[in-house]
């Protein structure tokens, strides 16, 4: 097993050409963000718009960039979904299009545990028990959104294969851990999206969420430097289908589905991604339908000693809802900011997210500079409050270790926790 790097053999910068990464990239560029990236990588569907192109032939000229921009591609993704929509045949990648189904009255359809009103999301991970059939005495017909498989194809897939190529390394080769540094430019708008990476030689970093940066400083930073705001990157919309194409639903017999139209007639494609006002039932004003389902999942969950994963569809469509018993656990201690920050991306390789913060402790005599850690129990991958925790305890000595300090507080809920090494007076 290939040991871990100290210092990482390559630093990327993930480059999607919108606010916050061009920032990041000009930010760099003028030494605000450093070391200096090696390379920056930009993943190209092949259905880009042309503000997309011109912002990349800018930016990759050689004029305004001290560093090169390798560009990338998993396919023409426009010409992928045509092929794949006409012949069944090669991989199928799906697009969040906005979909309608359609199922034929007569068909039988399964009747799962809790009810049947959409409250659970069968593409996730399987929850919802079915317990006998129905016929349709009509025809049923229900919208959502595809899942979303595109970036994986033709976006991160493609950035790690050059990543190996830079670094020298076959597609099956060992590569140390952390041998890749990996910047990307997620604000603290978006601040959800900013998940370690699944592969043990890439280290993520997101230096605006250092400088706590959100998309409105990213614009002010481009204006006070005097550089364009980069256009809207958007995907550009599909033609209507020929000869059925993009027009199937790959689920059971009696089933059809296609792509929802705009009042021109257009395939809505992957824009927006909002669905149309009409469709969506204000969130202020939820729906009596919404409001039984609410009350039917909490009774269901009761029932299953956990709980489940709903599909709100009475308030906004298409999206998962998951709640988790409420525990936070805040680690203060005194110590630089920077190596706080370092400590925990390394620590956070092992599968963790945590929130960091300047914070200045002001006592008798004096104040000093330090920093707070927040772990939370997140929905998404909930834990037991003692593994929270345990984990605060393990990355509070890790901390103390690196920014060379005696004690560190944990707070909870319930207590205050206070570890030294020094006796207590």
């Amino acid at each position: 097993m290939s040991e871990g790097l100290n210092t990482p053999l390559l630093r990327v910068l993930s480059l999607g050409l919108g606010v916050q990464s061009t920032t990041l990239a000009l930010m760099a560029a003028h030494g605000e963000v450093g070391p200096m990236p090696d390379c920056a990588i930009v993943a190209d569907t092949g259905w880009e718009g042309p503000k997309f192109y011109e912002q990349l032939r800018w930016l990759s000229s050689g004029n305004v960039l001290p560093f090169p921009v390798h560009i990338v591609s998993g396919g023409n993704l426009r010409a992928d979904l045509i092929r794949r929509g006409s012949v069944r045949a090669g991989r199928f990648v799906t697009v969040p299009f906005f979909l309608r189904r359609t199922t034929a009255a007569g068909t039988e359809v399964p009747v799962y545990e809790g009810g049947n009103e959409g409250l659970f999301d069968e593409d996730e991970e399987a929850e919802a028990k079915v317990v006998g059939y129905r016929t349709l005495t009509q025809d049923e017909v229900r919208d959502g959104i595809g899942r979303r498989q595109c970036t994986s194809h033709y976006k991160i897939e493609p950035i790690q294969r050059k990543v190996r190529e830079l670094l020298g390394y076959g597609p099956r080769d060992a590569v140390p851990a952390g041998a890749v540094e990996q910047w990307i430019g997620i604000s603290q708008d978006e601040v959800i999206r900013a998940t370690p990476s699944k592969v043990r030689y890439v280290t993520k970093r997101f230096p605006l969420l250092e400088k706590r940066m959100r998309r409105g400083d990213c614009l002010n930073w481009l204006d006070r430097n005097g550089y364009p705001r980069p256009p809207q990157v958007v995907l550009r919309r599909l033609p209507a289908p020929r000869r059925g194409a993009l027009a199937r639903d790959h689920g059971g017999p009696g089933a059809s589905g296609r792509r929802r139209r705009g009042r021109s007639g257009d395939p809505r494609g992957c824009l927006p991604r909002r669905p149309p006002r009409d469709a969506v039932p204000a969130v202020h004003a939820p729906t009596a339908r919404a409001n039984r389902a609410r009350g039917l999942l909490a009774t269901c969950s009761r029932l299953a000693g956990r709980p489940l994963r709903p599909r709100v569809r009475g308030d906004v469509r298409g999206m998962t809802q998951r709640s988790e018993p409420t525990f936070t656990a805040t680690i203060h201690m005194a110590g630089d900011l920077r190596t706080a920050t370092e400590t925990c991306r390394r620590f956070c390789m092992e599968g963790l997210c945590v929130t960091i913060e300047p914070s200045t402790f002001v006592y008798t005599g004096g104040a000093e500079e330090g920093f707070r850690i927040g772990l939370l129990n997140y929905p998404r991958f909930p834990a037991e409050p003692t593994k929270i925790l345990q984990t605060a305890f393990r990355l509070a000595d890790a901390l103390r270790l690196a920014c060379c300090q005696h004690s560190w507080l944990i707070v909870t809920p319930d207590e205050t926790i206070w570890n030294s090494t020094r006796e207590a007076t």
